[in-house]
């Protein structure tokens, strides 16, 4: 799903160069766009957006969603003003590429606010204080290994990002069905 596979897929791509509500309301419904990334912040002025009312968005198939975390209210207010949309949320660190976690289909209703499940090169664990890893339902820090390739040079020598857990800076707690609920507002110094 990612961007540069659209174009070699046969797919097109619209750019918005300036954030605009209404404006991006008004690409969806005349392109008829079926995937649309979409921050936080994005999500809460499209909403607020008089247009979103008026237009018709029935071509939109998925909404991509990262950056920090849908509060749950705006998370249903979207679902509900687009049944049958999937609201794929991603959460992670841009030190971790980014999307570290990502909302199933399947479980985007059943465990709304969940940011999801780690995806295959990652895994993610939560922690308690002294870094050790928390069972499921019980709160802790959000920890991210990262199998991507990637290396940091020291003066010392060379430091594998898959070689360590990143701390997401954030508090949450892991399912039995290994989603991540991240709490909005409770982050770790």
């Amino acid at each position: 799903m990612g961007r540069l596979a659209t174009l070699p897929a046969g797919g097109s791509m619209v750019v918005q160069r300036r954030f605009d509500a209404a404006a991006l309301i008004g690409l969806i419904a005349r392109h008829r766009a079926t995937t649309v990334w979409l921050a936080p912040a994005m999500v809460n002025a499209v909403l607020m957006a008089d247009e979103v009312h008026r237009a018709d968005l029935g071509s939109l198939r998925v909404i991509m969603s990262g950056g920090e975390k849908m509060p749950e209210a705006r998370l249903k207010q979207i679902l509900d003003l687009l049944p049958g949309v999937w609201f794929a949320d991603a959460y992670g660190l841009t030190e971790t590429v980014s999307s570290d976690t990502f909302m199933p289909f399947e479980s985007m209703h059943a465990k709304l606010g969940s940011v999801g499940k780690p995806l295959p090169h990652n895994r993610v664990r939560v922690a308690d204080d002294s870094g050790v890893s928390v069972p499921p339902g019980v709160i802790g820090e959000v920890l991210v290994l990262v199998g991507a390739a990637f290396t940091l040079l020291a003066g010392i020598g060379t430091l594998r990002f898959s070689d360590v857990f990143a701390r997401m800076h954030a508090l949450g707690k892991a399912s039995t069905l290994g989603l991540l609920l991240v709490l909005l507002g409770a982050a770790v110094p």
